[in-house]
């Protein structure tokens, strides 16, 4: 069964054209870089809200010094470590309200980087397409003119070259704006609970409730 799935795909890939060897570049560097940032959004997103109680604890005074230290040590993720140590490093609320947002703010920007990327691929592939259609087309009244319409199976080549990579193209676009709009929804989801978080840490206690509902 995988064998005749494997030879579908070489032949189909085959009626393609060369147009369908950057499709396929395309499409693994796209989906390469949107299994990355799903996984960086899930370990950031993962120990959220345990984390944030833990935070919430040391801030009321319920949770001691040593124990936040031993949490900072444990395997979390980096932008939860950088937040426990300015807390803990920085006594004074008002320098820990400069320190919290730039801190954040660098994590956000590595963690936004080549999502713009994922849209730009999502947007190139059918342009690609689109230029697979044309070399097809091309193709076919070049068989027209040298053959007329006496040679219908390089005909159906040149068609099939068209229509296939025109279809490769929105199967690669189309999934891949919408995971990257989704991506790019959490992770400014994710930016703005940890903004609110920033500065309700002004108050004496953070309620978990307003964390998570805004």
């Amino acid at each position: 069964m995988i064998d005749n799935i494997l030879l579908k795909f070489i032949s189909y890939f085959n009626e393609g054209g060369i147009v369908m060897w950057p499709l396929l570049f395309i499409s693994i560097w796209l989906w390469t870089i949107i299994i990355v940032k799903l996984k960086q959004l899930y370990t950031y997103s993962k120990e959220e809200l345990p984390l944030v109680d833990i935070l919430i604890e040391f801030k009321d005074g319920k949770l001691s010094k040593d124990k936040l230290e031993q949490f900072i040590s444990s395997d979390i993720p980096s932008i939860w470590k950088d937040i426990f140590n300015i807390i803990l490093q920085t006594k004074a609320v008002d320098k820990q309200n400069v320190f919290l947002p730039k801190m954040i703010m660098s994590h956000f920007n590595t963690l936004e980087q080549n999502t713009t990327t994922i849209m730009v691929l999502s947007a190139i592939a059918p342009l690609l397409g689109l230029l697979g259609t044309v070399t097809g087309m091309i193709y076919t009244f070049d068989v027209i003119r040298q053959f007329g319409t006496g040679n219908p199976q390089a005909l159906a080549h040149g068609i099939s070259e068209a229509l296939i990579t025109t279809q490769t193209g929105l199967v690669i676009a189309i999934p891949g704006m919408f995971m990257g709009a989704f991506i790019k929804r959490r992770i400014k989801q994710f930016k703005e609970r940890l903004e609110r978080l920033c500065l309700r840490l002004k108050a004496t206690q953070v309620r978990k409730e307003e964390y998570i509902q805004g």
